[in-house]
């Protein structure tokens, strides 16, 4: 059986909501719960908007309510993984460079991308409603899709635990997840809070 392994994985471009709080709590008890581990990735691929201030609020959020972590990693000092992973794919002929940006080919042979999702159970999408996408910004900084695909292979995440609002955002990764010739983790999409 593998080693239980999540990520808290917050963009530090505000202050953590309760939102984001549940989402560390869940993650964090899954970990434990399965004496596994338990990962804080700092999502700043957004130069724009991240804030030093906001790393140091997420980082606080945690230790008050003694949300140990294992890990901790910084995406924005991470670049070369990233880059090293785009020549994989321009390797295999399924990126293209579009005004300085790259973006990932979608293939619309296939008619549904499909995936059992742990709280949603079986959950497809058409492939046609997804259009080719960015993968690396005309900046150099990769988008959420690469790289929280790349890291959360790299970093052996065994369950993706976030909130509804991904869950469209899947079907990208499962592609990018399919072209790296991957295994995708566990897909947990928690419902909104009301």
């Amino acid at each position: 059986m593998q080693n239980v392994r999540t990520r808290y994985a917050p963009s530090p471009t505000g202050i953590p909501h309760i939102g984001n709080i549940r989402t560390a709590l869940f993650n964090y008890l899954l970990a434990k719960n399965q004496e596994g581990e338990f990962i804080l990735r700092i999502e700043d691929t957004d130069q724009k908007r991240s804030t030093k201030e906001h790393i140091l609020t997420i980082r606080e959020s945690l230790d008050a309510l003694s949300l140990k972590r294992d890990e901790e990693f910084i995406q924005s000092e991470r670049l070369d993984k990233y880059r090293k992973h785009l020549e994989i794919l321009k390797g295999k002929k399924i990126v293209y460079q579009d005004q300085k940006a790259w973006r990932f080919k979608v293939d619309n042979d296939t008619s549904q991308i499909q995936w059992n999702d742990l709280v949603h159970n079986q959950v497809s999408f058409p492939t046609n409603v997804i259009e080719d996408f960015v993968i690396i910004k005309s900046d150099g900084f990769p988008t959420y899709h690469m790289a929280s695909v790349v890291d959360d292979h790299l970093m052996n995440i065994t369950h993706v635990m976030r909130g509804d609002e991904w869950i469209s955002s899947t079907p990208k990764h499962l592609l990018l997840y399919k072209a790296f010739g991957w295994t995708p983790p566990l897909f947990v999409h928690l419902p909104p809070i009301l």
